[in-house]
């Protein structure tokens, strides 16, 4: 499903006969899937188009820009590129296996708002600068991760860096401090549910000697949040991000670094927006692989749903340990069951005896609440590429530290 339709420029009857008289010379676009990624300029939008063959045409209009700009759709098996001017509209056909041609549009026309929200991308505020970018950062009690930043020039403002979390937020309580306007709103959805938020666009971050233009900022009321804002793992998509939580600090690299041989791979995923890793958990003799969202931002460990904790034999025979309650960002309480799972392995690194907690109730509305938290992943230095969809991790002097609650020196 598209993000945005808009009503068209030209009348229908024209545009209709535009279609008719040349869809014999329109380029074609041949898939098995109906869902395209997108390329315009430089940035790589994954999988963000959903084909539609009841609207005629499907209307996509590019963000705005000067000059000439190559805009690229692909599919699972085929892409059309195309050179785009501005005040212009370009047309092709989709044809997905076993639906409907769909009659697709992209438009350049001004006055239209752009499908797609430009991705976030910074620049570096000292002239000449080369080579990765370092950030520290201060550990909470938790593991949570704390950099300093501003917003629109304001006081420095705590944020926690979150790779569970596919936006920049500021809380409620900071929001009253920094200078920006209400805009917009989205949809905030959690592991606890699902809550309209107000937005606001055209921002301006700096962190670290880096400055991020053209920021939209999510306001989200957490019922105690121990910081001012939550810095999404989108700040630094199509890069490589070196965590080190034993020296402390974030290194964000254009390419993968050269790694020592202790750094173990394992496969990445994008999920609803969120990078997910791939694990393996054993429980009564049966091993069984599963897609968690990889959350530097939960405080948590191991956590599963009941759909994935019936498929994978593990709400029986495990010894129970007690009981929990998670929050997440939409303020609700989630009830879980508290079992000892007896091996966990990420890449070809393994875990013994881990509290796994078991959601009472799945969410609603399709969010996966499979999720693993800072409780393991402080456990090993990590090196995360968002180009690749690659992880690696090394384990560090935190391997056998308590699940939570470790005092941050």
């Amino acid at each position: 499903m598209k993000l945005f339709i808009c009503a068209l420029a030209l009348p229908w009857a024209a545009l209709l006969a535009l279609a008719a008289t040349a869809q014999p010379r329109l380029p074609v676009l041949r898939a098995t899937q109906p869902r395209l990624s997108i390329r315009e300029g430089g940035a790589l939008y994954r999988d963000v188009w959903g084909v539609s063959s009841a609207a005629r045409p499907d209307v996509f209009v590019a963000q705005p820009f000067t000059g000439k700009q190559r805009v690229v759709f692909y599919s699972d098996q085929d892409s059309v590129a195309f050179w785009v001017q501005p005040r212009h509209t370009y047309n092709f056909v989709v044809l997905v296996a076993g639906q409907d041609s769909a009659f697709t549009q992209l438009t350049t026309y001004g006055g239209q708002k752009p499908t797609l929200v430009p991705k976030l991308a910074y620049t570096r505020l000292r002239p000449g600068a080369r080579g990765p970018d370092t950030i520290r950062f201060q550990l909470d009690k938790n593991f949570g991760m704390h950099v300093q930043a501003q917003v629109n020039g304001s006081a420095p403002l705590d944020f926690l860096f979150d790779t569970g979390a596919g936006a920049l937020v500021l809380t409620a309580a900071a929001r009253q401090r920094v200078p920006l306007r209400t805009d917009g709103q989205a949809t905030n959805a959690g592991a606890d549910g699902r809550r309209a938020v107000p937005t606001s666009s055209g921002n301006v971050l700096t962190l670290a000697g880096l400055r991020w233009p053209q920021v939209s900022l999510l306001t989200i009321d957490y019922a105690s949040a121990a910081f001012d804002g939550v810095l999404g793992w989108v700040a630094f998509e199509n890069r490589v991000v070196e965590i080190d939580y034993e020296r402390r600090y974030l290194v964000v690299h254009e390419r993968l670094p050269t790694l020592t041989a202790d750094y173990a791979p394992a496969e990445l995923q994008l999920r609803n927006g969120l990078p997910f890793i791939n694990c393996t958990l054993t429980a009564n003799g049966q091993a069984s692989e599963g897609w968690f969202d990889l959350d530097t931002g939960s405080d948590g460990g191991l956590v599963v749903g009941q759909r994935f904790a019936a498929a994978h034999g593990l709400t029986a025979g495990l010894r129970r340990l007690g009981t929990a309650e998670a929050s997440g960002s939409v303020g609700g309480v989630v009830r879980q069951a508290v079992v000892a799972l007896p091996k966990l392995k990420i890449g070809a690194y393994e875990l013994y005896q881990l509290p796994l907690c078991i959601n009472e109730q799945d969410p609603a509305g399709g969010a996966i609440p499979e999720n693993i938290g800072s409780g393991i992943l402080k456990r090993f230095n990590l090196v995360l590429d968002f180009r690749a969809n690659r992880a690696y991790l090394r384990p560090n002097r935190y391997l056998y530290a308590p699940l939570v609650g470790e005092p941050a020196r």
